[in-house]
C-alpha cells in the first residue's frame, strides 16, 4: 500500500494532518523513496530482480527525482493540486482497465 503508488495514500495523508500542499508532497516522497528501497531489497534478496533490465531505468529515475523536486518548489500550489488530481485519475483509469 505504500510501495512506489503509495503516495496515492500518503499524500492526502499528510495533507489531513495540516501540512501545507508542497511540504505534504515533499514527505510523501521521501516515505516512498525509503519504503521503496526496502522492497527493492526484499526483492533482490529473494532473487526476484532482474537487474540487467533494472539498471535500464535508474538514469531515468535519478533525472526524473531531480526535475521533480527542482518543479516542486517552483510550481503554484493549484497547479500541483491539478496535476496530482490528473493522476489520481490515469491511476484510478488504469487500476480499472487492468
Amino acid at each position: 500500500m505504500f510501495g512506489s503508488g503509495g503516495g496515492l495514500v500518503a499524500l492526502p495523508a499528510f495533507q489531513r494532518l495540516g501540512l501545507e500542499t508542497v511540504k505534504s508532497h515533499a514527505s510523501s516522497l521521501a516515505t516512498t523513496l525509503f519504503l521503496s528501497i526496502s522492497s527493492a531489497v526484499s526483492y533482490a534478496m529473494s532473487g526476484n530482480i532482474d537487474f540487467s533490465q533494472a539498471l535500464k531505468y535508474i538514469p531515468f529515475g535519478i533525472i526524473g527525482a531531480i526535475v521533480g523536486a527542482k518543479l516542486l518548489v517552483k510550481i503554484s500550489v493549484k497547479l500541483l493540486k491539478i496535476i496530482f488530481s490528473c493522476l489520481l485519475v490515469y491511476a484510478g483509469f488504469r487500476m480499472v482497465s487492468g
